[in-house]
Formats: structure tokens, C-alpha cells, sequence
């Protein structure tokens, strides 16, 4: 069994473009495998950038397609809470650039989704 995490990448703007560089330069036990952006050219751009073949328009389409462990989410901080929980009861860990999200009852919401399903946040 391998201990490379597959990572799937929510958001494919600047901040995304920095954690994919981290995930494809320094980190040697991740494997960026994939990066979902509804803004198709810039979902292009950044895939093309990193040699990413996987690309998907929206976390449903990539949770079908499903060669993942762990997403890393760099979209919005308004998107951050429906997307990690929709994640984590997929039953995927969740990286989630800051601010982690807009309410307390946001954070406590992710933090029990993820505790449910047993994963990582």
C-alpha cells in the first residue's frame, strides 16, 4: 500500500496556483491528480501549467470520477463551508486555505461533517 495522498485541487486561481506548485515541487508524499474550476480557462491555464490531465468543472463531477484522497480548497471564503462538507461526506480529507470560513457556525459545521465521516480537516 502506498503512502502518497492524492489530491484533488478546488479552485484553480492564484492562491490555487500557489498550493499546487507546493503540492507538485515540496511536498513528496502528495500527488496532485486533479483541479476543479467552473471558469474553464482558467481551469485550462493552471492544469496546463502543472501537467494535470484530470480536470473537472465542479466537485460532484470529480467526486464521480473519485482517484482521490484529499481536497485542498483555495475558492472563496463564502464556498469554503458547502464544499468541504460535501467532501468530507464523500469521505475525503479537507485542506482549506485561510480564512478557514465567514462564521463560527460554519467552522463548527465542517469540523462535525469531517469528524462524522472520519476524516481529516
Amino acid at each position: 500500500m502506498s503512502n502518497l495522498i492524492r489530491v484533488c485541487l478546488i479552485g484553480a486561481g492564484r492562491a490555487g496556483k500557489v498550493h499546487a506548485n507546493s503540492l507538485v515541487k515540496y511536498i513528496p508524499a502528495g500527488k496532485l491528480v486533479g483541479i476543479i474550476d467552473p471558469v474553464a480557462e482558467v481551469l485550462d491555464d493552471t492544469a496546463n501549467e502543472f501537467g494535470i490531465e484530470n480536470r473537472f468543472e465542479s466537485l460532484e463531477a470529480a467526486l464521480e470520477w473519485g482517484k482521490f484522497e484529499a481536497v485542498v480548497i483555495t475558492t472563496p471564503t463564502f464556498t469554503h463551508k458547502s464544499l468541504a462538507v460535501t467532501a468530507a461526506e464523500a469521505g475525503k480529507h479537507v485542506f482549506l486555505e485561510k480564512p478557514m470560513a465567514l462564521t463560527l457556525a460554519e467552522c463548527d459545521e465542517m469540523i462535525e461533517a469531517t469528524q462524522r465521516s472520519g476524516v481529516l480537516l
